[in-house]
Protein backbone atom coordinates (compact mmCIF):
# COMPACT_ATOMS: atom_id res chain seq x y z
CA UNK A 1 0.00 0.00 0.00
CA UNK A 2 1.12 3.46 -1.11
CA UNK A 3 2.39 5.69 2.07
CA UNK A 4 3.47 8.89 0.24
CA UNK A 5 6.74 11.00 0.89
CA UNK A 6 5.80 12.63 4.11
CA UNK A 7 8.41 13.24 6.44
CA UNK A 8 11.22 11.36 3.48
CA UNK A 9 12.12 15.04 1.90
CA UNK A 10 13.01 18.25 2.85
CA UNK A 11 13.66 21.64 1.11
CA UNK A 12 17.32 22.84 2.23
CA UNK A 13 17.51 26.03 0.66
CA UNK A 14 15.49 28.55 -1.93
CA UNK A 15 16.25 31.05 -4.25
CA UNK A 16 13.87 33.80 -6.28
CA UNK A 17 15.24 36.19 -9.25
CA UNK A 18 13.93 39.42 -8.45
CA UNK A 19 10.89 40.65 -10.25
CA UNK A 20 10.29 43.20 -12.88
CA UNK A 21 11.00 44.20 -16.54
CA UNK A 22 13.95 42.65 -17.04
CA UNK A 23 15.24 43.99 -20.49
CA UNK A 24 18.56 43.69 -19.38
CA UNK A 25 18.76 39.91 -18.49
CA UNK A 26 18.54 36.34 -20.33
CA UNK A 27 16.77 33.35 -18.72
CA UNK A 28 20.17 32.17 -18.06
CA UNK A 29 20.99 35.56 -16.36
CA UNK A 30 17.51 34.81 -13.74
CA UNK A 31 18.82 30.79 -13.42
CA UNK A 32 21.96 32.07 -12.40
CA UNK A 33 20.61 34.78 -9.66
CA UNK A 34 17.90 32.25 -8.15
CA UNK A 35 20.70 30.17 -8.08
CA UNK A 36 23.26 31.51 -6.51
CA UNK A 37 20.43 32.75 -3.81
CA UNK A 38 19.31 28.80 -3.10
CA UNK A 39 23.04 27.96 -2.56
CA UNK A 40 23.67 30.47 0.13
CA UNK A 41 20.21 29.91 1.96
CA UNK A 42 21.02 25.74 1.71
CA UNK A 43 24.66 26.16 2.90
CA UNK A 44 25.89 23.73 0.47
CA UNK A 45 28.39 23.40 -2.54
CA UNK A 46 27.56 23.00 -6.03
CA UNK A 47 28.95 19.70 -6.17
CA UNK A 48 26.48 18.03 -3.61
CA UNK A 49 23.68 18.27 -6.12
CA UNK A 50 23.19 14.85 -7.76
CA UNK A 51 20.47 15.48 -10.10
CA UNK A 52 18.33 18.55 -11.05
CA UNK A 53 15.14 19.14 -12.66
CA UNK A 54 13.82 21.96 -14.96
CA UNK A 55 10.55 23.41 -15.37
CA UNK A 56 10.51 25.34 -18.71
CA UNK A 57 7.02 25.40 -20.90
CA UNK A 58 8.17 27.80 -23.79
CA UNK A 59 11.20 26.57 -25.16
CA UNK A 60 9.80 28.72 -28.54
CA UNK A 61 11.19 32.23 -27.20
CA UNK A 62 13.10 30.87 -23.96
CA UNK A 63 15.89 28.54 -23.32
CA UNK A 64 15.51 25.28 -26.23
CA UNK A 65 13.56 22.00 -25.22
CA UNK A 66 16.25 19.95 -23.22
CA UNK A 67 17.69 20.41 -19.77
CA UNK A 68 21.50 20.82 -21.50
CA UNK A 69 20.77 24.56 -20.70
CA UNK A 70 20.64 24.26 -16.84
CA UNK A 71 23.40 22.23 -16.47
CA UNK A 72 25.68 24.51 -18.92
CA UNK A 73 24.23 27.98 -17.24
CA UNK A 74 25.19 26.87 -13.95
CA UNK A 75 28.07 24.53 -14.79
CA UNK A 76 26.60 21.24 -12.99
CA UNK A 77 29.00 18.74 -12.25
CA UNK A 78 28.77 15.63 -14.57
CA UNK A 79 24.85 14.86 -13.59
CA UNK A 80 21.17 13.60 -14.87
CA UNK A 81 19.53 17.20 -15.65
CA UNK A 82 15.89 16.65 -16.48
CA UNK A 83 13.51 19.13 -18.44
CA UNK A 84 9.50 18.87 -17.15
CA UNK A 85 6.81 20.88 -19.05
CA UNK A 86 2.85 20.96 -18.08
CA UNK A 87 1.67 24.39 -18.95
CA UNK A 88 1.20 26.72 -15.82
CA UNK A 89 1.98 23.74 -13.41
CA UNK A 90 5.70 23.02 -15.04
CA UNK A 91 7.78 24.50 -12.28
CA UNK A 92 5.60 22.82 -9.74
CA UNK A 93 5.87 19.66 -12.08
CA UNK A 94 9.57 19.92 -11.49
CA UNK A 95 9.74 20.47 -7.84
CA UNK A 96 7.58 17.18 -7.49
CA UNK A 97 9.95 15.57 -9.80
CA UNK A 98 12.56 16.24 -7.43
CA UNK A 99 10.66 15.42 -4.28
CA UNK A 100 10.25 11.85 -5.56
CA UNK A 101 13.47 11.44 -6.82
CA UNK A 102 14.60 11.64 -3.41
CA UNK A 103 11.81 10.38 -1.63
CA UNK A 104 12.73 6.68 -3.72
CA UNK A 105 16.14 7.07 -2.32
CA UNK A 106 17.86 7.36 -5.97
CA UNK A 107 19.13 10.95 -4.71
CA UNK A 108 20.07 12.75 -1.44
CA UNK A 109 20.33 16.40 -2.54
CA UNK A 110 18.65 17.86 -6.02
CA UNK A 111 17.81 20.98 -7.74
CA UNK A 112 14.28 21.87 -9.08
CA UNK A 113 14.27 24.93 -11.14
CA UNK A 114 11.99 26.80 -12.97
CA UNK A 115 12.18 30.01 -15.79
CA UNK A 116 10.12 31.57 -18.43
CA UNK A 117 11.06 35.02 -19.66
CA UNK A 118 8.37 35.62 -22.34
CA UNK A 119 9.41 40.28 -22.51
CA UNK A 120 12.08 39.23 -25.04
CA UNK A 121 9.47 37.71 -27.86
CA UNK A 122 8.30 41.24 -28.39
CA UNK A 123 4.55 40.62 -28.30
CA UNK A 124 2.39 40.00 -25.09
CA UNK A 125 1.49 36.27 -24.22
CA UNK A 126 2.55 33.04 -25.25
CA UNK A 127 3.34 32.36 -28.80
CA UNK A 128 1.11 29.93 -30.86
CA UNK A 129 2.38 26.66 -32.30
CA UNK A 130 4.97 26.91 -34.60
CA UNK A 131 3.97 26.76 -38.43
CA UNK A 132 0.38 26.94 -37.98
CA UNK A 133 -1.99 29.03 -39.86
CA UNK A 134 -3.55 31.95 -38.95
CA UNK A 135 -7.16 30.37 -38.13
CA UNK A 136 -5.54 27.56 -35.76
CA UNK A 137 -3.51 30.54 -34.11
CA UNK A 138 -6.59 32.47 -33.71
CA UNK A 139 -8.37 29.78 -32.13
CA UNK A 140 -5.42 29.08 -29.96
CA UNK A 141 -5.01 32.30 -28.80
CA UNK A 142 -9.00 32.17 -27.98
CA UNK A 143 -8.87 28.71 -25.88
CA UNK A 144 -6.00 30.08 -24.12
CA UNK A 145 -4.00 27.32 -25.06
CA UNK A 146 -1.52 29.68 -26.42
CA UNK A 147 -2.02 32.52 -24.19
CA UNK A 148 -1.54 33.23 -20.41
CA UNK A 149 -4.67 32.95 -18.60
CA UNK A 150 -4.57 36.73 -17.24
CA UNK A 151 -4.30 37.88 -21.05
CA UNK A 152 -6.92 36.03 -22.45
CA UNK A 153 -9.37 37.30 -19.19
CA UNK A 154 -8.08 40.34 -20.70
CA UNK A 155 -9.57 40.18 -23.69
CA UNK A 156 -12.57 38.98 -22.83
CA UNK A 157 -12.52 41.86 -20.12
CA UNK A 158 -11.85 43.99 -23.28
CA UNK A 159 -14.64 42.84 -25.55
CA UNK A 160 -17.51 43.00 -22.59
CA UNK A 161 -16.52 46.75 -21.39
CA UNK A 162 -19.12 48.40 -23.63
CA UNK A 163 -21.76 46.45 -22.65
CA UNK A 164 -20.82 46.92 -18.56
CA UNK A 165 -20.28 50.20 -16.79
CA UNK A 166 -18.44 49.14 -13.84
CA UNK A 167 -16.09 46.44 -15.31
CA UNK A 168 -13.03 48.12 -16.16
CA UNK A 169 -13.50 49.53 -12.58
CA UNK A 170 -13.79 46.36 -11.08
CA UNK A 171 -10.80 44.94 -12.90
CA UNK A 172 -8.99 48.30 -11.68
CA UNK A 173 -9.66 47.87 -8.07
CA UNK A 174 -8.64 44.35 -8.28
CA UNK A 175 -5.52 44.78 -9.35
CA UNK A 176 -4.73 47.78 -7.28
CA UNK A 177 -5.14 45.35 -4.51
CA UNK A 178 -2.84 42.68 -5.71
CA UNK A 179 -0.43 45.58 -5.79
CA UNK A 180 -1.08 46.88 -2.31
CA UNK A 181 -0.45 43.02 -0.62
CA UNK A 182 2.48 42.79 -2.97
CA UNK A 183 3.92 45.52 -1.35
CA UNK A 184 3.11 44.71 2.20
CA UNK A 185 5.61 41.77 1.48
CA UNK A 186 8.94 41.65 2.93
CA UNK A 187 10.27 40.08 0.09
CA UNK A 188 12.47 42.28 -1.91
CA UNK A 189 11.64 40.05 -5.38
CA UNK A 190 7.75 40.40 -5.02
CA UNK A 191 6.16 40.87 -7.98
CA UNK A 192 3.90 43.37 -5.87
CA UNK A 193 6.57 45.73 -5.17
CA UNK A 194 7.24 46.36 -9.04
CA UNK A 195 5.56 49.52 -9.19
CA UNK A 196 3.56 51.79 -7.31
CA UNK A 197 0.48 50.50 -5.64
CA UNK A 198 -0.87 53.45 -6.59
CA UNK A 199 -0.71 53.44 -10.41
CA UNK A 200 -3.28 51.27 -11.13
CA UNK A 201 -5.95 53.76 -12.24
CA UNK A 202 -2.90 55.58 -14.98
CA UNK A 203 -3.34 51.25 -16.60
CA UNK A 204 -6.80 51.11 -16.36
CA UNK A 205 -7.20 50.19 -20.06
CA UNK A 206 -4.75 47.83 -19.15
CA UNK A 207 -5.42 46.55 -15.71
CA UNK A 208 -7.86 43.30 -16.92
CA UNK A 209 -5.00 41.66 -18.47
CA UNK A 210 -2.06 43.03 -16.39
CA UNK A 211 -2.44 41.22 -13.07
Amino acid sequence: MASGIKDKVAILGMGCSKFGERWESSAEDLMVESFTECLQDAGIDKKEIQAAYLGSYNDEVNIGKSGVPLGKTLKLPFIPVSRLENYCATATEAFRAACYAVAAGAYDIVLALGVEKLKDAGYGGLPGGAGAGRRIHVRCQLNCSGSVRPAGDGLCGEAQSPHGKNQRRDCSCFRKKSRQRGHESKSPSSSGRFGGADQSRSHDRLSAGAF
